[in-house]
């Protein structure tokens, strides 16, 4: 994972200098997402909780 967040903490942060959260963590976030199979925005937020469930909101 290191190297996704070292690669991503290149890119250059749009926001407010007061943002809460690092972008390079939030990037690497979405992008392991994606790859487990988010295909949305709304579905980063949600966490698989066993095999047995769907998913719950975090």
């Amino acid at each position: 994972m290191q190297i996704f967040l070292s690669a991503l903490n290149d890119v250059p942060d749009p926001r407010a200098s007061n943002a809460r959260h690092d972008l390079g963590e939030l990037l690497v976030i979405a992008f392991v997402s994606v790859l487990c199979g988010s295909s949305s925005c709304s579905e980063i937020g949600l966490a698989p909780v066993s095999p047995d469930t769907q998913a719950v909101a975090v």
